[in-house]
């Protein structure tokens, strides 16, 4: 801070010296004004000294904070960095674990699995051994098989050649004794007929006279049987008639006890809809009401804050109105004053004089500067008032209108739930009436269906009596009638007998002839063939033993063929069961090596959380330990500054009050030389030197006040631009640790995913190579099978190779198979994973643009608030 040194004071006391020096008298007045004067620019060196003393300490303190500050920064970053690097050593650490242990997972891995194919192969070469001894076996008893049964054809032709002469010997004597007995047999079979005629003519008279006295009872009971119903159907159709009119009586009464409660029910529905329409109505009318009111409430608030801003704003202009017109004035009586002096200055030839006037001149232009500043700030003042009056009124009014819409909404909800209410009441009380209805109804139709089943047991109950004697009466006539059938069945089963005995006579002789014809002819067929069938039965006999031979040979194939096909299906079954519970092994294995490798990945992902949350915390608490030393920076750099421009403030008001005292001084002095009394002249000539000095000195503690006016704004604006840059500085850092936290949390998950994508990708190319091996394998085995096909070597061995040629190609297939399964399991999984990294990235981009957006805003607020600053200071 440069303070002015005042020059023009040794001029001053120059001329006081001089005015006062025509007399010892003023001597005293003179010394003491001298003294006053002389004191000033020492006073005003003093305070100079001090602040440049004090503008040192100041800059060593501001440079102290700032070392300090830059110290504990220091610290506190090494300290982070020790602690993350400590995390990263463990979070490597952990890696080296988890990868060891994956190693370690996966060579037990591929060793389990090379045991579970040395167990498929060993078990494949058991089986095919086992094949192989079987075939072998099987093929040694068929070719002893075959050398019986040639053995045995080679003896039936043999014995069937002798057979076939001894029979045509012996079959040309019987012929000869067969012809003579059918001779004889022949005269004896006409005399029984002619005896057999004559007794069926008499049998035949005597059935025809029985038949026409049965014909005629058997009218007699069907006539009165059907008498005897006819009056027994008139009686029930009688009791059928009564049972229907009581029938309609009883549906006449259920309709007119039902319809009472069907009409009840449906004016309850009816009632139940004009009670919900009803309470509805009131509701909306209330509602509309309560808007309406609402409504006027709101066009009165929007009228009164209208006014009130338009009230505001006129007594604003009004203000204005009156400072510019001041302004015009201030600068009308500056143009006069100027011109007045100016021409004075012109007529004047001494330079003291002219540098007088233009000393008055300017002194004058300052103080008609200073009135005007003076009635700027007033008017900013009255402005700021009536400001802050029209934001206390529309505050007030806010207020009045927030509880107005309060009560609005309270009255709103309270109307919506004594509706519910309302309708609630409604549909409790139909539903009970309701159901009050309906029960009536259910016990009428309970009633009616019990009249409905008393009736029919009533009517039951009439018509068992007739029907009992009307069952009675078919019981007696068919009881006649099957008396009368039985005696007609029998005399015509004792004519039909009497014929049957003559015809079975007739038939027995005929038989007997017949038999005695058949005898002979059986006994020459009997004896032909018993010669042709012990010549057959001979024959047959070595026929049967050859068959025997054959089929007993042709059994021990089919034995041995079934024993060979069971002895290879229980060993491709024991196979299968082998090769399944190796596969089940395998499969067991899959899945525990999966969930080792999970349980590993888990436990590595849960201590590189645990790291992350560490490192996280730590960051945190060095953001807030950071935060809070630059707090402490700011605080103490404002105290220093806050002392030092306290300082400036108290020097300025030392000044004034300096040029005050001196102010005082001189008037006391002024006042004493008039009590001496003085000459007129020199008394004239100090008063006017004097009060040419108070406006100089006037002038100067303007100038100073200028000065520290300043001094004070430079302070107060660098106050207002590290308010509002600090506060929006901790704002935009806790507003990009947000956003930065959301894109780390979000960046974690897709390195996640792309980890498990270039996993999932190793086993998709460990399996691929399996894969193209076992394809190799296949080609090769399917070479080597056309090989053995086209080899001439022995046919076991061959055949023993092609088998297990053609063992070996199936369990490639299948391994094939399940290769390209887990090819696609593994595919799809890559493709759900990549598919799941897009979204991210829209993620990442939607919080980018909030973040633009967000920073923006915090820009915008930050030149909002620090306008409003820069608008009270000014």
């Amino acid at each position: 801070m440069d303070i002015l040194k005042f020059d023009y004071l040794k001029t001053y006391e120059t001329d006081l010296k001089q005015q006062l020096s025509v007399d010892k008298k003023y001597l005293p007045i003179s010394k003491k004004l001298v003294v006053l004067l002389r004191d000033i620019n020492p006073f005003l060196a003093e305070i100079s000294d001090k602040h440049k003393k004090l503008n040192a300490e100041y800059l060593q303190k501001s440079i102290n904070i700032n070392k300090t500050y830059a110290e504990s920064i220091d610290n506190f970053q090494r300290s982070l960095k020790i602690l993350i690097e400590k995390n990263h050593a463990e979070v490597e650490k952990s890696q080296k674990t988890k990868i060891s242990q994956t190693h370690e997972l996966n060579i037990n891995f591929k060793s389990l699995l090379e045991q579970i194919e040395e167990k498929i192969n060993q078990a494949t070469q058991t089986s095919t051994d086992d094949l192989f001894k079987a075939d072998v076996n099987s093929k040694r008893e068929l070719a002893q098989i075959q050398k019986l049964m040639i053995e045995a054809r080679k003896l039936y032709q043999e014995t069937s050649t002798e057979i076939e002469d001894e029979k045509t010997d012996a079959t040309n004597k019987l012929k000869e004794v067969y012809d003579q007995r059918m001779a004889d047999l022949e005269e004896e079979i006409k005399r029984f007929e002619d005896d057999h005629a004559l007794k069926i003519s008499l049998i035949r008279t005597d059935t025809q006279k029985s038949t026409t006295e049965n014909d005629d009872i058997y009218l007699d009971i069907k006539n009165n049987y059907s008498q005897l119903s006819i009056q027994f159907n008139k009686k029930i159709n009688e009791i059928k008639k009564k049972h229907q009119q009581a029938l309609t009586f009883i549906d006449k009464d259920n309709e007119t006890r039902i319809k009472p409660i069907l009409e009840a029910i449906e004016n309850l529905k009816l009632s139940y809809q004009e009670a919900q329409k009803k309470a509805l109505q009131n509701f909306s009318d209330r509602l509309t009401s309560l808007n309406v009111i609402f409504d006027v409430q709101k066009l009165a608030y929007e009228s009164k804050k209208e006014r009130i801003v338009h009230e505001s704003n006129d007594a604003i202009t009004l203000l204005n109105s009156k400072l510019s017109a001041f302004r015009e004035t201030i600068q009308k009586e500056k143009l006069s004053i100027s011109r007045e002096m100016r021409d004075s200055m012109k007529s004047m030839e001494d330079e003291h004089e002219r540098e007088k006037t233009n000393h008055q001149l300017t002194r004058a232009l300052n103080n008609q500067d200073s009135e005007l500043n003076k009635q700027i700030i007033r008017t900013n003042k009255d402005i700021l008032n009536k400001q802050r009056e029209m934001q206390q009124r529309i505050f007030n009014l806010d207020q009045q209108h927030l509880r107005e819409i309060n009560e609005w909404r309270l009255k709103k909800v309270l109307y919506e739930y004594e509706k519910k209410q309302e309708f609630a009441k409604i549909e409790l009380n139909f539903h009970h009436n309701l159901s009050t209805s309906e029960l009536q109804l259910k016990h009428q139709e309970a009633y009616y269906t019990y009249q409905k089943d008393l009736l029919l047991l009533n009517h039951n109950k009439d018509l068992l009596p007739l029907e009992f004697q009307l069952s009675i009466g078919a019981s007696v006539q068919e009881r006649e009638l099957n008396l009368l059938g039985n005696d007609a069945h029998q005399a015509i089963a004792y004519f039909k007998h009497q014929e049957q005995m003559l015809e079975h006579e007739l038939k027995k002789n005929q038989a007997y002839v017949q038999l005695e014809r058949d005898k002979a002819k059986a006994l020459f067929y009997a004896d032909t063939q018993v010669l042709n069938i012990s010549n057959q039965l001979e024959l047959e006999m070595a026929k049967v033993k050859r068959d025997y031979a054959l089929s007993e040979q042709e059994l021990r194939i089919e034995l041995n063929q079934a024993l060979l096909k069971k002895s290879q299906t229980w060993i491709k079954n024991n196979l299968n069961q082998e090769v399944y519970v190796i596969e089940s092994e395998r499969e067991i294995i899959y899945i525990e090596n999966k969930y080792a490798l999970d349980l590993i990945k888990k436990e590595a992902l849960a201590e590189q959380r645990k790291r992350e949350f560490v490192v996280n915390e730590a960051k945190y608490k060095n953001q807030q330990r950071l935060s809070a030393e630059k707090a402490s920076k700011l605080l103490k750099t404002y105290e220093n500054e806050l002392e030092f421009n306290q300082f400036q403030t108290e020097a300025f008001m030392d000044i004034m009050r300096m040029f005050h005292a001196r102010n005082v001084s001189f008037r006391d002095a002024i006042i004493e030389l008039y009590h001496l009394p003085s000459h007129p002249e020199v008394f004239k000539s100090v008063l006017t030197t004097l009060i040419n000095l108070s406006k100089e000195l006037l002038s100067s503690s303007i100038q100073m006040l200028e000065h520290f006016q300043s001094l004070d704004q430079e302070f107060y604006i660098k106050k207002i631009e590290d308010l509002t840059g600090y506060k929006y500085m901790l704002k935009h850092e806790d507003m990009m640790n947000l956003y930065e936290q959301e894109i780390a949390k979000i960046n974690e998950k897709k390195e996640d995913i792309q980890k498990d994508i270039k996993a999932l990708e190793e086993q998709f190319f460990s399996n691929q190579s399996e894969l193209e091996r076992n394809n190799l394998s296949i080609n090769q085995l399917t070479k080597s099978g056309f090989e053995m096909k086209n080899n001439e070597s022995k046919a076991e061995t061959k055949h023993h190779d092609i088998k297990e040629n053609l063992k070996q190609l199936s369990n490639h297939e299948h391994e094939i198979k399940r290769i390209k399964q887990n090819l696609a399991r593994i595919e799809k999984s890559i493709d759900l994973k990549h598919a799941s990294v897009s979204p991210l990235d829209l993620e990442i981009e939607k919080i980018v643009q909030k973040q633009k957006i967000s920073e923006s805003t915090l820009e915008k607020d930050k030149h909002q608030e620090a306008s409003l600053f820069y608008k009270y200071l000014n």
